[in-house]
Order: C-alpha cells, then structure tokens, then sequence
C-alpha cells in the first residue's frame, strides 16, 4: 500500500454520497475521500490460553488468537486531490484514541479531516495495548488471578477525570478553566468518556507498539509522522528502526526526545522535526519536555537538518493546553503545522 487503501467503485459511491458527514460546520465543501476505512497491523498468533472453569467446552485441538495489533482508521483523499502528498500517520498519547484526531468534543473537525482536505493520506494509529485495539486476554486474565504477585502483574492504567485539568492544561483546579483557556470545557465529559483505560502502564516505546507502527510504515511508504505526548517513544523508536521511511516528525508536546548527539546524528539529522507546546506550564510538567525537544532541534540543525520548535505563546497565540488538537483554535494550529511540512 502506497498511500492508498484499495477501494470498491461502490464504497467510493457510498463515500461520496454520505460524505456529508464529513462536511465541516463552517460551511467548507464536503470532504471526498476515495478510501475510508480500519484496519490492523502488528498483529500475530498466540496460543489461547486454557479457559476452564468459564463455561467453555475444552477440545483436543490448540486454540489460537491475535494478539499485538494496532488498529488503524484511515482517510485516503481522491488521486487528484493527493497529488504526492506524503500520508501523515497520527499517533495518540497515553490513554487516548484515534478520536482524538477524529473530531472535537464541541463537534468541529478533527486534524485527520484537516490533514486530508490538505491533500495527505492520514493514517489513526491505536498503540496495540489499549483496548480499541484489542489486546490479547491472556495477560489480562494472569493479572485478575490470585495467584498472580502484584509485582508481576502490568495491570490497567486509566487517568483519571480529575488529574487531567491541571495535568493537561485545561484549568488551575478541577472545574475551573484557565481565563484564557481554549478547550471547549463545555462538553468535558466528551473528553471523559474518550479516555480508555490502557494494559500496561509503560509508555511502550519499544517492542510490540513499534513494531506495529513500523509494519504500517512498510505498508504505506514514506510519511510523517504525527505524535502526541508518550506517542513519542512509540514513533521515535519506529524512526529509529526504519529511518527512511519517516521523512517528518510533528512532535506535540512529546515525551522521549532525542538528546545524545550520536543517536540523533545517525537516526534523525535528515528528518524535518517540528516541536510543538502550550501554555500554561506553571501548573504542569512540561519544561523538560520542551528543553528535551530544543535539545532535539539543535542537534539536527547541527547536522544540516530542518528543525524548529514551536512554543504558541511566544507567536502571541495563549491558552493551548496538552490537547491543542482539540482546542478552540486547532484548526489554526494545523494549518500551521501544513505550511511548516510544505518546506
């Protein structure tokens, strides 16, 4: 796959007829697209483990299910509207979704719509331990026995409703928006509802999760990627493994960037890498992310790469929190992210 999933004359028909639902509120043409659609990567065989005592009949014959995948929403615009744009693949933070890019919690379009119309492949990469993509059971099922040690067991990570509004930037306090803040708290318990609990509570920057990103990356060819938050160690680490085939890094608000000048030299000097960050950072633990992220920067400009990062406040633009992609302005933040990618 090069930046196009294949598609059925009557899927395109389907698409375009109920492309409405794809239409933005402020009155822009329906978004055509000539593929919509999910499918999975990184996946693989494992044994199924035992499931005695659950009602099921037990047969002579091994039991098998997939484990390891990722789930993938794609929106692939018409060949025309394309016209070699690179696919930009997006990649949530810890405990969050594909949704995150979908839409917003007030109903605008999401950066995946934005990102398409522009003429970009967009590819939604769910990491394989949070539930949208299904996990396997079978590790689960160890940490809800008794005779599992609490020590040996990852479990589920879930935030909580409350830690995200000074965590995430949207307010000094539970249920108080900063003054000049631009997430539509008006409909919070969308946000809520979206945050799903996730196997395992390490960011899992290696093994399973980028290996998966990394078979997506080899499905559809060069793209950019788009990374949120602990997201970054998941993309960073699949630039590392396929170097040429990540030809661009939007890194918001990222954790896990690079800053060994050797590590950078030889995986990141000709990747363009552009660092994006709010507000708000007295109330909550961003500067090492962002002196991380200039340190990134440095180095690849160091080694004649393209790199910047972006800090909104200082171009005048205030009160974007760690979900900028939502925010009141988010189309504004994404145009400007698509003029940096055009150079």
């Amino acid at each position: 796959m090069t930046g196009r999933a294949p598609v059925s004359a009557l899927m395109l028909i389907s698409l375009l007829v109920c492309g409405l639902a794809a239409g933005d509120p402020a009155g822009r043409e329906t978004l055509e697209l000539a593929a919509l659609g999910v499918m999975y990567v990184g996946g693989q065989s494992t044994p199924l483990e035992s499931t005695s005592g659950r009602g099921r009949r037990q047969t002579a014959t091994s039991q098998t299910q997939t484990t390891g995948q990722a789930l993938v929403h794609y929106l692939v615009p018409t060949e025309e509207k394309r016209a070699g744009r690179l696919p930009v693949i997006m990649v949530p933070g810890l405990g969050l979704t594909s949704t995150l890019y979908l839409s917003t919690p007030d109903g605008r379009e999401g950066w995946a719509q934005i990102f398409a119309r522009a003429g970009h492949p967009v590819y939604l990469f769910n990491q394989p331990n949070s539930p949208i993509s299904g996990f396997g059971a079978g590790a689960s099922d160890a940490t809800a026995s008794a005779d599992t040690e609490p020590e040996a067991s990852s479990g589920f990570m879930r935030w909580s409703n409350e830690t995200v509004w000074r965590r995430w930037g949207i307010g000094p306090e539970v249920g108080v928006p900063f003054d000049d803040g631009r997430y539509p708290v008006e409909q919070i318990e969308q946000l809520y509802a979206a945050i799903a609990p996730v196997f395992g509570a390490g960011r899992g920057g290696t093994g399973v999760q980028a290996a998966a990103l990394v078979e997506l990356l080899e499905k559809i060819g060069p793209a950019t990627l788009v990374l949120h938050s602990a997201g970054g160690d998941t993309g960073l680490e699949a630039a590392r493994l396929r170097r040429g085939l990540v030809r661009a890094i939007v890194a918001v608000e990222i954790t896990g960037s690079p800053t060994e000048a050797a590590d950078v030299q030889e995986h990141f000097a000709d990747t363009t890498f552009i660092g994006l960050f709010g507000d708000h950072f007295e109330v909550r633990m961003m500067q090492g992310r962002y002196d991380a992220c200039k340190t990134t920067a440095r180095l690849i400009s160091e080694n004649g790469g393209t790199a910047e990062v972006i800090r909104l406040p200082e171009l005048g633009i205030r009160g974007n929190c760690h979900l900028m992609m939502q925010d009141n302005n988010s189309r504004e933040i994404a145009e400007l992210i698509l003029q940096r990618l055009k150079h």
